[in-house]
């Protein structure tokens, strides 16, 4: 089971028609063509900056330094950027290449997988009035921006745990939040009952925290909603599991584990769930979960924002599976200089268009985020990883919701609570011609 920019070519003579053909996205959109200074960041997936990454925009490379961060000045938009980890170099057997098509942030967060140790700060809340056996407590820690975690209190104990991932080693100040609320016997939320935060609430990473909650701290008592509706579009032979409600107080989407983030889990397609209808500070409660095929494979997750008042009848559409148009599956003699192609039902989406090289011990995966239905393999030659000719390559495409651009996807103060993904399970291959 397994659980988941076109270079800007500026011509004096003709700088009218320039400026035309720079203007415009591979999907159509309008982009201004301008100069920029690009000041980024590399993160991996669990917030942990990436020092040593290597970045290439155009002919400009640099090198992100021990806090994750690169600067490429000059920089012309719309720009791709090219990324990769510098060790791989030293590594024949595994390397990873990123591709992130047609951006103009001058701030961009870059993700790149790579296995970092995270770094965590461990907090545990003792509850000093116990909780009782249909008592359950939920914790939170936010900075108001990309730091954010969420954690429960366990079965039989008066403690709640949460793991906080942070991007470095400095000191963030935030909010450590606590909630107390009632289940029911199937573990279903019935109210919601005391409610209490700590305001410029320092942590830091490589530490462990136990912190208390006493009664008098938690004098808000949350009046309660009832929301209820269903998940369509799912395919035959599917399930969402696990389906879970959470709350968030953010717009930037929490980082850790579902187990630490179901305050209820759901089941089927449809929900019926109490949410706070009012909390002293900002706050969203989302129903969240993950696809699976025949009980066996993952192949997407969702999140959905719902109101805090008493609602029936929601309706919210998983998204759709992209499908693979050229080259066709088992192909050969496949030119590198021409494009692989796909199409999805929808307009404004985000993919991520994976190709994957494997001989032996040697694994070459190559990831590219773009809004575009098609995309050059001869762009990947650029990390001089290998020769594209032949070669026999597995490639698939998923769908990424939540986002209309690259920009969104790289924007740290981007609203992201609604991203989604459509993992393609069944990949394509195709042979490339011998030479050039």
């Amino acid at each position: 089971m397994n659980h988941k920019l076109f270079f800007a070519l500026v011509s004096i003579s003709a700088l009218s028609i320039a400026l035309l053909f720079n203007s415009c996205n591979s999907d159509n959109s309008v982009v201004p063509t301008q100069k920029i200074t690009v000041t980024g960041r590399v993160l991996t997936h669990l917030n942990t900056c990436v020092s040593g990454a290597v970045v290439s925009i155009g002919d400009k490379k640099a090198i992100s330094n021990p806090d994750g961060y690169f600067t490429i000045n000059e920089v012309i938009t719309p720009y791709d950027v090219y990324l990769y980890d510098s060790t791989d170099s030293k590594r024949d057997s595994i390397k990873s290449g990123f591709i992130y098509k047609n951006l103009s942030l001058e701030n961009p967060n870059l993700i790149l997988n790579k296995n970092t140790p995270a770094n965590t700060c461990n907090i545990s809340v003792v509850f000093k009035d116990e909780l009782t056996s249909n008592k359950k407590a939920a914790i939170f820690f936010t900075d108001g921006a990309n730091v954010n975690a969420n954690g429960l209190s366990g079965v039989i104990d008066s403690i709640a745990n949460m793991s906080v991932y942070l991007p470095d080693k400095k000191q963030v100040s935030g909010k450590l939040i606590a909630l107390i609320y009632s289940v029911d016997q199937f573990q279903q939320i019935t109210s919601y009952d005391y409610f209490g935060y700590k305001d410029i609430y320092i942590i830091s990473s490589y530490n462990s925290i136990t912190e208390t909650f006493r009664q008098d701290e938690m004098t808000f008592n949350p009046p309660e909603a009832t929301v209820s509706g269903s998940i369509s579009n799912l395919p035959l032979n599917s399930t969402l599991n696990p389906f879970y409600l959470y709350l968030s107080f953010s717009n930037r989407a929490p980082i850790g584990y579902v187990g630490y983030m179901a305050m209820s889990n759901l089941t089927g397609n449809t929900f019926s769930v109490k949410v706070p209808a009012q909390l002293p500070i900002p706050y969203s409660p989302l129903i969240g979960g993950f696809m699976f095929k025949n009980y066996q494979n993952i192949f997407g997750k969702f999140n959905f924002v719902l109101p805090n008042s008493n609602q029936t009848g929601l309706e919210f559409n998983l998204l759709s599976e992209a499908s693979l148009i050229s080259p066709p599956n088992s192909s050969t003699l496949f030119n590198p200089k021409d494009n692989l192609q796909w199409n999805y039902p929808l307009t404004n989406k985000l993919f991520c268009v994976k190709i994957e090289y494997a001989q032996g011990n040697e694994i070459i995966n190559y990831f590219i985020y773009t809004n575009s239905l098609n995309f050059t393999l001869n762009e990947i030659s650029k990390f001089n990883f290998q020769s594209l000719y032949g070669k026999i390559f597995n490639w698939s495409v998923d769908a990424i919701g939540g986002f209309s651009t690259t920009d969104d996807l790289v924007n740290p103060s981007f609203e992201n609570l609604l991203r989604a993904d459509y993992f393609m399970l069944n990949k394509w291959s195709f042979t490339t011609s011998p030479v050039k």
